[in-house]
């Protein structure tokens, strides 16, 4: 795991990573959060190279289950940011059929499995909290002790979707941005390849992922 600081140009360098992956491989699925890391994926998205993304897929690692039409819904809070899905495949978390909470983590699944069985390279795009949660999987949550590719549960602010730690080590290339003073524990814990179990700190996952990087603004390791 790297830790770079870098504070300017994170579109152009999350998208210039992508298009090394689309140039590599045959099949690449972006994993795409949403929070503070919508601006910054929706300018990567228009900065890729639209001749080779007929093989990229675009998948999500959380939601928050709420109707479409909700500001909370990260789904659509990348639209209004201007996110362009090209001819890329992309399997949003939540649909207008969307009803049961279960039913959609397990649907959800399926999609998971066969995608990331299919795909050449998965490339994560992650952000993390204060707290040491990662994608939606709160720290001593349900999620964080799921055995299952996503799982649905209520957490202390919304009622979430996420891809599980059974999904996120599966993650080919990871990529995440973190900044402000508050995240200082979090990225110092890190560097210090922390055995602190999973379910406690789960941002800890990212270094079972041995091709990750971390941009923030306070260490560079």
């Amino acid at each position: 795991m790297r830790l770079v600081i870098q504070t300017t140009g994170l579109a152009e360098q999350l998208a210039k990573d992508l298009n090394a992956a689309l140039s590599k491989y045959q099949s690449v699925i972006w994993l795409v959060p949403g929070g503070s890391n919508v601006p910054v994926s929706a300018a990567a998205s228009r900065l890729l190279d639209q001749s080779l993304t007929d093989k990229l897929t675009i998948m999500q690692t959380d939601e928050r289950f709420v109707p479409l039409s909700s500001p909370d819904c990260n789904w659509l809070q990348l639209h209004e940011a201007g996110f362009v899905v090209g001819q890329a495949t992309a399997y949003p978390m939540l649909t207008s059929d969307t009803q049961d909470l279960q039913a959609t983590a397990a649907a959800y699944a399926e999609i998971v499995r066969r995608e990331f069985d299919r795909a050449d390279c998965i490339f994560g795009q992650f952000g993390f909290g204060a707290d040491g949660h990662i994608a939606g999987i709160k720290p001593n949550s349900a999620a964080a002790t799921s055995e299952e590719l996503v799982a649905g549960y209520q957490a202390e602010d919304f009622t979430r979707l996420t891809l599980t730690f059974k999904a996120l080590r599966r993650v080919t290339i990871a990529k995440a941005f973190a900044y402000g003073e508050a995240k200082r524990p979090v990225i110092e814990k890190l560097s210090n390849a922390t055995d602190t179990p999973l379910v406690d700190f789960p941002v800890g996952v990212l270094c079972d992922i041995p091709d990750s990087t971390i941009y923030n603004d306070l260490l560079e390791v």
